[in-house]
C-alpha cells in the first residue's frame, strides 16, 4: 500500500486523500469523489498543524473495512504505534521530525496494513 500512497501524494492528492485512494486500490473499498474531497479538507493537520490527517484517514479506512466492534481496539493499536514511532500524533511536531511527509505516509500505511492483517479478510 505504501507505493500507492506515494503515487497519489505525488499527484498532489494530499495526505488523507492519498491514504484513502491507496486503500481503495489495495483493499477494494469504495472511495468516491466525495470521500476523496472530504480527505482533502483535513489536510494538512486540519489546516492548523494539529492531528495528522494521514492518521485520520487510516482510522476512516478501519471504519470502512472492519466490523464496528473491532474498530476501537484497532484504532488504539494504530495510534499507539504512530505515537511510539513519531513521539506525537500532531502534524506540526511530526513534520519537524520527518524528512518529508512521504516518510509519514508510508509508515502510516504500513501500520494500517499490520493492524488490518490481524483483523480483516481484506
Amino acid at each position: 500500500m505504501g507505493e500507492r500512497v506515494l503515487y497519489y501524494n505525488q499527484q498532489g492528492k494530499g495526505c488523507a486523500a492519498s491514504i484513502l485512494l491507496a486503500a481503495r486500490d489495495y483493499y477494494g473499498i469504495a472511495v468516491d469523489e466525495k470521500l476523496e474531497q472530504a480527505g482533502k479538507a483535513v489536510c494538512p493537520g486540519f489546516g492548523v498543524g494539529c492531528f495528522c490527517s494521514a492518521f485520520v484517514a487510516c482510522i476512516m479506512v478501519m471504519g470502512l473495512v472492519l466490523p464496528e466492534t473491532e474498530v476501537p481496539q484497532a484504532r488504539l493499536q494504530f495510534l499507539m504505534q504512530m505515537q511510539e514511532k513519531w513521539g506525537s500524533l500532531n502534524c506540526g511536531i511530526i513534520s519537524a521530525q520527518a524528512s518529508d511527509c512521504n516518510e509519514v505516509l508510508v509508515s502510516a500505511a504500513e501500520a494500517l496494513e499490520a493492524v488490518l492483517a490481524d483483523r480483516c479478510e481484506c
